[in-house]
C-alpha cells in the first residue's frame, strides 16, 4: 500500500510539474533586440488605460449606431438613414433640401427625421450604458465621461 502511495504521488508530481511550465521551451531574449524596436517607435504620450477608453467610447458609439441603421434597414428606410446619420455629429451635414427631394418629402419632415434618428440615439446609447454601469444613476456620469473621452480626439491606433 505504501510502495502503491508513493506510485501516486510521483504520478501527481509529474502532472504538476507539466502544469507550472515542465513542458515549456526556454529560450532567452534578446534585449538589445527589443529596445532597438522600442526605440524606433514614435513617442506617444497617450497612457494604455486612456487608449483602451477611446476604444471603449468609439466601439460604444459604433455599436450604438449600427443597431439605429439596423432599425430603420427593418422600417425600409435604409437610404434616408445614410443621408441624416452625419446629422448625428454635426448641424449641417448635408443639404436638407436636397435630402427632401430624392425622398420626396418635404424640409420640414426632413428636420423631423433628424431630430426622431438623434432622440433615438440617444435613447439606444442610454441602453447601451446601462448595460454597463451597476446603477441607473450613474448612466448621465458614464454618457458624460464618453463624450469627454471622444472630445480629446480620436484612438492612435
Amino acid at each position: 500500500m505504501a510502495a502503491f502511495n508513493h506510485y501516486l504521488a510521483n504520478a501527481r508530481d509529474r502532472v504538476r510539474t507539466v502544469r507550472r511550465g515542465g513542458a515549456a521551451v526556454i529560450f532567452s531574449l534578446d534585449h538589445s533586440l527589443a529596445e532597438d524596436w522600442y526605440g524606433k517607435e514614435p513617442a506617444d504620450p497617450v497612457t494604455p488605460e486612456r487608449l483602451y477608453e477611446r476604444r471603449w467610447a468609439r466601439t460604444v458609439l459604433e455599436h450604438v449606431l449600427e443597431k439605429l441603421r439596423l432599425e430603420y434597414e427593418g422600417a425600409e428606410k435604409s437610404g434616408l438613414f445614410e443621408e441624416l446619420k452625419g446629422f448625428l455629429a454635426e448641424k449641417k451635414a448635408g443639404d436638407r433640401a436636397e435630402i427632401a427631394a430624392r425622398h420626396g418629402i418635404g424640409i420640414n419632415a426632413v428636420d423631423v427625421s433628424i431630430h426622431r434618428l438623434r432622440r433615438r440615439y440617444g435613447e439606444l446609447l442610454r441602453e447601451e450604458i446601462a448595460q454597463t454601469v451597476g446603477r441607473n444613476e450613474e448612466i448621465d456620469d458614464e454618457i458624460r465621461y464618453l463624450i469627454a473621452i471622444v472630445a480629446e480626439g480620436s484612438p492612435t491606433v
